[in-house]
């Protein structure tokens, strides 16, 4: 809880953490991010009977398992109080896994029918909708992501075609060697490409993540703009070091590229793009639909070179402010550098990736 200090001590063998928080009421304002903890306590522990508490323990372990469990902005999941609302909410895990079966994106819940009659839909966006039975203003589901939340849908179907005591135990992934990995890379015929850096320090997890994700998703929007076909990329956190992970389908784009300019109507625009591509054009201009188009011959064609360009302009890419001092010291390792012991986890990671439940 970054908001305020807490105690934490060591008591009989256990780890024991005293948080502060201010008394309210329900459906209140609160002061601090855990004022609400003691209401949800007590709304819970007198609706919830044993079998239902035994539920709940089933579902973390269960979301655990497939890697949505928790708020986590890293994860996107399920909390755990949300998972408490949805056992009480459908009576068992059961009840909730064939309801989950059949949800579709926006699913409301509101157990105490607190927003009856409200369009929760254009207040919130996210797909699943819990509003809180001790804060009515609030969807407690809001951290759930639309992948969490699709994943966990295809779960419950899995689960509910082939029930299995597998769903709840964590897999055992083998550790690939070096060899395996330099197998797998060669076996996509792709190109890799990784942007690594130093940790920043004393920089949380829910602020450095985001942040991350913000530079990752605008190096992939500049590469696809620019003309490099793009098929996925990643983010990863170390101990000590971070890794934005891309693949592209090939490190070289082709060397004649297709400019796509401005609609015909923005006239201003229009001739702007016109007479910036006036001397490299091989092509055009001409309209495709609504657009201007030229076709020029690519003066660089190597996607490292540009994503080197980009870091080290701060106009083209939107870099986390936490980090850009050690991003600007990055090394950027293409394929097998990838393979450098450090980065072994990560890659194998990426290159493995598959959910839990199907086996």
């Amino acid at each position: 809880y970054a908001q305020h200090p807490y105690l934490q001590a060591q008591i009989e063998g256990f780890k024991v953490e005293v948080i502060p928080c201010f008394k309210t009421a329900p459906h209140q304002d609160i002061k601090s991010a855990v004022d609400r903890s003691p209401l949800h306590m007590d709304y819970l522990q007198k609706r919830l009977n044993s079998h239902q508490k035994r539920d709940v323990r089933l579902l973390k372990k269960l979301l655990k398992v497939a890697g949505v469990y928790g708020a986590e902005v890293d994860v996107g999941g399920f909390s755990g109080i949300v998972c408490e609302y949805l056992i009480l909410n459908y009576r068992s895990l059961l009840g909730l896994l064939v309801a989950a079966s059949s949800w579709k994106p926006q699913v409301i819940v509101d157990i105490e029918a607190h927003r009856t009659g409200d369009d929760l839909t254009k207040e919130f966006s996210s797909p699943l909708i819990l509003v809180d039975a001790i804060d009515k203003r609030r969807n407690a589901a809001a951290s759930v992501s639309l992948s969490s939340f699709s994943k966990f849908i295809a779960l419950a179907k899995s689960f509910l075609e082939n029930p299995s005591k597998k769903f709840f135990e964590n897999p055992k992934d083998e550790k690939l060697d070096k060899h395996s990995l330099q197998k797998k890379l060669s076996q996509r015929d792709t190109f890799l490409l990784g942007i690594s850096f130093a940790k920043p320090r004393d920089v949380v997890s829910d602020i450095l993540v985001p942040q991350l994700r913000k530079t990752m998703h605008s190096i992939k929007a500049n590469c696809r703009m620019l003309g490099y076909p793009i098929i996925d990329c990643q983010e990863f956190v170390g101990e000590n070091s971070c890794l934005l992970l891309f693949e592209f389908h090939s490190k070289h784009k082709h060397l004649m590229q297709k400019i796509i300019g401005p609609p015909a109507w923005q006239w201003t625009s229009v001739k702007k793009f016109v007479a910036a591509h006036k001397d490299d054009s091989i092509r055009g201009p001409y309209i495709e639909d609504d657009r201007v188009v030229v076709e020029t011959i690519c003066s660089n064609r190597d996607v490292s070179a540009a994503i080197t360009e980009m870091i080290g302009s701060k106009n083209s890419v939107s870099i986390g402010s936490r980090f850009e001092k050690e991003l600007s010291k990055a090394k950027l390792l293409e394929n097998q550098q990838l393979l450098d012991g450090r980065n072994n986890e990560f890659l194998q990671n990426y290159l493995t990736r598959k959910e839990s439940f199907w086996k």
